[in-house]
């Protein structure tokens, strides 16, 4: 599964941010079990796999100044944690 958000960039253009998922064991279980809640720490832990969450790819915009830092937390979906990761790269 892969969701794309449309985010005001800093040239004033519009730029992607994706969260791919695939559905593994992990996933599946989780999803049998309406264990919902915990699927995104398996997709944020599964990048060997191929998986990206939100929250990693609109660090990654930020990192590249694609996006403000505004944008970056505005659009995270866990705005308190995402300060903590932009604090810890640019302290």
């Amino acid at each position: 599964m892969i969701s794309q958000q449309l985010l005001p960039a800093t040239d004033n253009s519009l730029v992607p941010a994706f969260e791919i998922m695939y559905l593994n064991n992990a996933i599946r279980n989780m999803i049998r079990e309406n264990k919902i809640h915990q699927i995104d720490n398996v997709i944020s832990t599964s990048v060997s796999e191929g998986m990206v969450s939100m929250n990693n790819s609109l660090l990654d915009l930020y990192m590249q100044k694609r996006i403000t830092e505004e944008t970056c937390v505005n659009y995270s979906t866990d705005p308190e944690q995402m300060k903590k990761r932009m604090r810890s790269i640019y302290p």
